[in-house]
């Protein structure tokens, strides 16, 4: 009889631990529905098309240590798991008084893992204008490469992040334009 209680009392505990494990994970939303032409993508904030084949997964979370909160991810794939390309969208708001070029230079400037062959330009693009910083670093094997767009609305800070393995970066150049030349902000509703 007091080995059942004991086995009773061990399997509670773990199904315990593992019920507050999976919840402390962040909220992930995958729609892994494959559409066969580009898509819209839309929220309140802004909007942009998906490409065909690509996946979507709503998530939140800090992105890669930059202080900011993920939004969405588009990945080549329809699953993320499977993926080898994404392009995520993360905002966070500007402090009082502080400008999109002090929040960039600080996202950078202690990053680790640490970045290599950084390459920072403006941005100006269908209206749009910021910054926009090329780099590699390690995550994983191999070192990915990034291509981060930062542009501000409304003292928020909106981090247009692509990025993919060095060694296919270049072939996904056309698709990341088309996300790119669609990406708007939406007015307010008044």
């Amino acid at each position: 009889m007091q080995k059942r209680n004991w086995l009773a009392f061990i399997l509670i505990g773990f199904i315990t631990v593992s019920c507050s494990t999976l919840t402390a994970q962040p909220q992930v939303t995958e729609t892994p529905v494959v559409e066969t032409d580009p898509h819209p993508f839309e929220n309140e904030q802004f909007g942009f098309t998906i490409p065909a084949g690509w996946g979507l997964t709503i998530s939140s979370g800090d992105y890669y240590g930059f202080g900011l909160e993920k939004m969405v991810v588009i990945h080549d794939a329809p699953l993320l798991a499977d993926s080898k390309a994404f392009f995520t969208v993360a905002t966070a708001a500007l402090t009082s008084g502080e400008s999109l070029a002090e929040h960039f230079k600080l996202a950078y400037q202690d990053a680790v893992p640490e970045i290599e062959e950084q390459v920072e330009s403006q941005f100006e693009r269908n209206g749009l204008s910021g910054l926009e910083i090329t780099y590699k670093r390690p995550w994983g094997e191999p070192w990915w490469k990034f291509q981060d767009i930062w542009l501000e609305k409304d003292s928020v800070v909106y981090l247009l992040s692509f990025h993919a393995s060095p060694f296919t970066f270049e072939d996904h150049l056309v698709t990341l334009d088309l996300i790119l030349d669609s990406f708007h902000f939406k007015d307010p509703v008044e």
